[in-house]
């Protein structure tokens, strides 16, 4: 990684993980899952706000490494005001970005334009146990919406 990237990447990492974005309950939540990792004592409560096939408001509470509460800070912001389909593609980039190193370069750049700034935690995939730190609220993400309880 280039200087340029990993202080962009630090300043971005350390300025989420100190000030978290839409940190808190969501008022008028529609959907909540709780996520943990073990292995690092990450736990994150995430809680949404769906309408109409749309995620209205994002929360999240809990504590965790700065990796994992900046992911989710930054997740929360991204995803807010946009539809389950534009979610659920940006759950696969993410997840993508962070754990398939034979992306070809269109597909990387096509990733990296969906995620914004989440992409330069694309960093994390040089440091495999920090993966699930970052994956953490997006796995939250995915189970809270798009998986069905039985």
């Amino acid at each position: 990684m280039d200087e340029t990237l990993q202080e962009l990447y630090q300043d971005l990492i350390l300025d989420h993980a100190r000030n978290p974005r839409n940190f808190g309950y969501c008022q008028h939540q529609t959907h909540t899952f709780e996520a943990y990792n073990p292995l690092c004592g990450d736990r994150i409560v995430l809680s949404l706000q769906i309408r109409h096939d749309q995620i209205e408001q994002a929360y999240f509470t809990g504590e965790g490494c700065a990796i994992c509460m900046a992911s989710v800070s930054l997740m929360t912001e991204k995803i807010t005001q946009q539809s389950l389909d534009e979610v659920e593609q940006l759950f696969e980039d993410f997840i993508n970005l962070l754990t398939d190193a034979s992306l070809t370069n269109k597909a990387l750049q096509d990733c990296e334009q969906r995620l914004g700034k989440l992409a330069v935690l694309r960093a994390v995939q040089a440091f495999p146990m920090r993966v699930k730190c970052a994956t953490l609220g997006w796995h939250a993400l995915k189970k809270s919406c798009f998986e069905k309880s039985v």
